[in-house]
Order: C-alpha cells, then structure tokens, then sequence
C-alpha cells in the first residue's frame, strides 16, 4: 500500500505499508496536553492492541505496561521476527520503587 495523493485543500491520508505510517503513529498525539491533565498521565506508551498508537498511561499504568508483558508485545510487532526475547524478566517490580520519571527508548 502507499499514500494517498492529495491535491490542494484535501488532506493527505498515510496508509499501512508507508514508511512513514509507523513513525507517525509514534507521535504523541496532538491533544496530548488534554489527555495528559485528565489522566494524571505518567507518560504515553505504545498500545500494541493499536498497532503503536501511543496513549497516556499514569506511573501504575506504565509499571502494568512493562512488567505485563505489553512492552515485549509491542518489541515483538516491531522488530517481527528479528526480535529474540531476553533470558529472564528484563524488569522487576522493584525497578519502578521511588522511580519518579521512567523512559523507554523503542
């Protein structure tokens, strides 16, 4: 699949299959700020169930998200079959005690 055309005034539609459709589902979405103050939100993490559509998540939901195996998931849908699972838990729960800000590179 590729992109939509557009032509003046019409919106231009990024399909799966483009090279840039992963990278702008990995943006922080435009009302981030509103979801964000609602929440309480933590951070946005990659929602595998969506294909990598980030969403807010607060410091319980982000814990949930790694040691739930959510982040592995989304490893496994983004590196497909280059992806090997490490020997063991990468994380435990007492990684996240006192952790006030957390950050995952993918």
């Amino acid at each position: 699949m590729g992109r939509i055309e557009s032509t003046e005034n019409c919106v231009q539609i990024i399909l799966p299959g483009d090279p840039e459709f992963g990278a702008t589902l990995s943006q922080i979405p435009p009302d981030w700020k509103h979801q964000a103050d609602a929440k309480g939100c933590f951070g946005f993490v990659p929602d595998a169930a969506l294909g990598g559509i980030l969403r807010p998540a607060n410091s319980a939901e982000v814990k949930d998200y790694v040691l739930g195996g959510e982040y592995e998931q989304h490893l496994q849908n983004l590196h497909g079959e280059f992806y090997t699972s490490p020997d063991g838990s990468e994380w435990y729960e007492e990684d996240f005690d006192g952790v006030e800000e957390f950050y995952v590179d993918w």
